[in-house]
C-alpha cells in the first residue's frame, strides 16, 4: 500500500506530515495527531489500536484477531477492553450522555466476530460503552455484558470503532 508523503504546490515540495503537524486551532493545539491504545484483553492478537484526530474528527479504533488456536475468549460485564489516552484538550471537548464531564459517551451494540471474508463466525455478540474516565485521563471501551465471542478452531476478527466530531475552538 502506498500513501502520499510529499506534496508539490506550484513547484515547491512539502513534507505532508510536517505540514499537517503545523495546523493548529486558535489555542495552539495540533489538529492532526494520533496515539496508540492499550489492550486489556488476553489471548488475542492486536491488529490496530489507535486514536486519531483529523481536524475536528476524532476516531478511536480497536481491532483484534482471536487466533484459531484460541478459538474463543470470554468477556465479563464492565470489563475494560482497551484504553486510549488522547490529549487533554481533546478529552475536555467530550461530554457524557448524561451531560457530565465523565461517564458514558456512547454505546456500540451488536459487535460480531467475522472471518477473513467478512462472514459472521461463532455465536457471540456483544456491545460496549465508550466511557470517559477522568481519574486516568482515558477514553475506554468497556464490555456491556458477559459473553463468549469467537468460534472454536476458527480464526475470527473484531473491530470496534467510535467517531466523534469536536469543535475547532
Amino acid at each position: 500500500m502506498s500513501y502520499i508523503d510529499k506534496i508539490n504546490v506550484n513547484g515547491t515540495t512539502y513534507d505532508l506530515a510536517t505540514k499537517l503537524s503545523e495546523i493548529r486551532d486558535s489555542n495552539g493545539n495540533q489538529r492532526f495527531i494520533e496515539g496508540d491504545g492499550v489492550n486489556n484483553l488476553e489471548n488475542i492478537e492486536v491488529a490496530y489500536s489507535k486514536w486519531s484526530l483529523s481536524g475536528t474528527h476524532l476516531m478511536i479504533v480497536f481491532a483484534f484477531k482471536i487466533p484459531s488456536t484460541q478459538g474463543t475468549i470470554s468477556l465479563t460485564a464492565n470489563q475494560e477492553l482497551c484504553a486510549f489516552f488522547p490529549n487533554d484538550f481533546i478529552r475536555n471537548k467530550l461530554f457524557s450522555i448524561a451531560g457530565g464531564n465523565s461517564g458514558v459517551l456512547s454505546r456500540i451494540s451488536n459487535i460480531k466476530p467475522i472471518n477473513q471474508y467478512g462472514d459472521e463466525v461463532g455465536s457471540g455478540v456483544f456491545g460496549c460503552y465508550v466511557y470517559k474516565e477522568n481519574s486516568r485521563n482515558a477514553i475506554l471501551f468497556i464490555a456491556t455484558s458477559s459473553t463468549t465471542i469467537g468460534a472454536s478452531a476458527t480464526e475470527s476478527y473484531v473491530r470496534i470503532q467510535a467517531d466523534f466530531i469536536i469543535d475547532t475552538e
